[in-house]
């Protein structure tokens, strides 16, 4: 499964609360998602808002893994109370796949 996902209104987190906190947001997500899918596979920054990975699971655990990432960014709290978002997409990829 490979699956993409990025952060709701960056940048209007960026412009209120400014670039500095709007990295540390950067950095809170990709650790959150680091800690979600360790053991699974991969997760990395692709660009500016947006992460990118590989998970070797079925659809089914991917949708739990990614779920569960979700929700402990819901849960997570800030000191500006500022509500952090993401939307992921999964990706299903059937058949090996190959460097060609």
């Amino acid at each position: 499964m490979l699956y993409h996902n990025n952060i709701g209104h960056f940048k209007d987190i960026n412009d209120v609360y400014v670039h500095i906190f709007g990295n540390a947001v950067l950095k809170m997500v990709g650790n959150k998602l680091q800690n979600a899918v360790r053991g699974f596979d991969i997760a990395s920054r692709w660009g500016s808002d947006e992460f990118l990975g590989i998970l070797t699971l079925d659809l089914k655990e991917a949708q739990q893994i990614l779920n569960g990432f979700m929700d402990t960014l819901k849960n997570s709290e800030n000191e500006d109370r500022c509500h952090v978002t993401v939307s992921i997409r999964i990706i299903e990829v059937s058949g090996k796949l190959t460097m060609e």
